[in-house]
């Protein structure tokens, strides 16, 4: 095996590979390393050291930095795209992303409220509204946005009902963007409820928002964000 297939291997396998220096620094998970691989790393240390260090030569990193303060900015490319899209039939549900979190901690609607309305002021995309500022399409970030939790009822035999009832088109101009309910499924399963549009997230942001979430629930504390969509939508132009 040729050391850049070795790397591979054992980046796949969850193995971290560094350089201290001259020095290969190897992290593994218990149970990966064996006598064998051992072997082989020992054989091939001088190549994957001259790889790492190939890889870190060629490597070039783009330093977004804060934009600066204005009433609108420009859309992204991505944005831009979803907004006429939308715009084009106001009333689609096409661009919606709705998906469930089950529900397995203790139920507190007001709590659940609280935690949501903490998101949506840590991320100023649940605060932007998208619209025409002489004739060309911008983005808005509200300081503040009203938001509540919807309730439902109802039972598994009548899913695509409440689902149509959920799922309904958002007016860009209006944010948040954002949707919720707490549904309780044949008075014992709850499930929460999320819709979005497709212009302020995406299966990347579906993964952040339940993560943050959950932590906040727990009683986690958050790091602070570094930078915003609209930081990255800037530096895009």
């Amino acid at each position: 095996m040729i050391a850049s297939e070795l790397i591979l291997k054992l980046l796949k396998s969850g193995v971290i590979l560094k350089l201290d220096n001259e020095n290969l620094i190897v992290e593994a998970p218990s149970g990966i390393i064996d006598a064998d691989l051992i072997e082989e790393l020992k054989t091939k240390k001088a190549e994957i050291i001259e790889l790492l260090k190939l890889k870190q030569r060629n490597t070039d990193y783009y330093q977004i930095e804060k934009s600066v303060l204005k009433a609108t900015y420009k859309l992204s490319p991505a944005q831009l795209r979803l907004f006429l899209l939308q715009e084009i039939q106001t009333e689609s549900t096409a661009y919606n992303i709705p998906f469930m979190i089950p529900v397995d901690f203790e139920v507190n609607v007001c709590k659940i409220s609280q935690i949501f309305e903490k998101l949506i002021h840590r991320h100023e995309s649940l605060r932007t509204g998208f619209e025409l500022e002489n004739g060309t399409p911008v983005q808005r970030i509200h300081d503040s946005v009203e938001f509540s939790i919807e309730e439902f009822f109802f039972d598994s035999c009548t899913e695509k009902g409440w689902k149509e009832k959920f799922i309904q088109c958002f007016d860009l101009s209006k944010p948040p963007l954002l949707r919720v309910a707490l549904a309780t499924v044949d008075e014992n399963e709850k499930l929460l409820m999320i819709d979005m549009h497709h212009i302020i997230s995406d299966g990347v942001s579906h993964a952040i928002l339940e993560r943050e979430f959950r932590a906040l629930y727990s009683g986690e504390a958050l790091s602070p964000l570094k930078l915003q969509y609209r930081d990255y939508s800037e530096w895009q132009q």
